[in-house]
């Protein structure tokens, strides 16, 4: 496996998560080679905090300026721009394509696999309220995926000042479920509390 400082991020998908991944990336002494999101504001403003040139409405155009590329959407969406990103030429060999879906499995990459990128599903398991570079430093982040981007998350994990675990597929939905009521179910927990009282 190459360096990390050696890969060329892209980041598709400026909301919350991606520009805190992007910012994060920038502030490790990673590379952002591009950033893509549905509105050229967002694109615009993920590239600045990402320190790159490249922003973009087009997945595609910003998949083929990296080999890491970073699939920072909504769950119901990762299938779908995988697909148009892979149709338009943005995964190849030596790739790694990555999603942050805490529910999904690395197979929901598999347009980007069949044009020979390795997957992986990258899950910081945090809440990103707001775009903040700070917020992977001491967390835990959920791997499962393909053996050469294992180790690329892995490595990225560290560089980010996280902890990493690996999952096996069928064991995404459990953690999630997990992570779910952990976090969701304590704030309603806490909320019937205060009604009562």
């Amino acid at each position: 496996m190459a360096s990390l400082d050696d890969k060329r991020f892209v980041i598709i998908g400026a909301g919350a998560v991606g520009c805190s991944l992007a910012a994060a990336l920038r502030a490790r002494g990673l590379t952002v080679a591009a950033v893509a999101s549905r509105s050229d504001v967002s694109a615009r403003r993920g590239a600045e905090l990402a320190g790159t040139p490249l922003a973009t409405t087009d997945p595609a155009e910003a998949a083929r300026a990296g080999d890491v590329v970073v699939l920072s959407v909504p769950d119901d969406a990762i299938a779908q721009v995988c697909q148009a990103v892979a149709a338009g030429g943005g995964f190849g060999d030596e790739d790694v394509a990555v999603h942050l879906s805490g529910a999904l499995g690395s197979d929901v990459l598999a347009p980007a696999r069949r044009r020979g990128a390795a997957v992986l599903s990258f899950h910081p398991a945090q809440t990103f309220a707001r775009a903040d570079p700070g917020l992977f430093e001491g967390i835990v982040v959920a791997l499962e995926g393909d053996g050469p981007a294992l180790a690329v998350g892995q490595a990225l994990a560290r560089r980010l000042g996280a902890t990493s675990v690996v999952l096996r597929a069928d064991q995404k939905v459990l953690y999630h479920a997990a992570l779910c009521v952990g976090c969701n179910y304590v704030v309603a927990l806490a909320d019937v509390a205060h009604r009562l009282l």
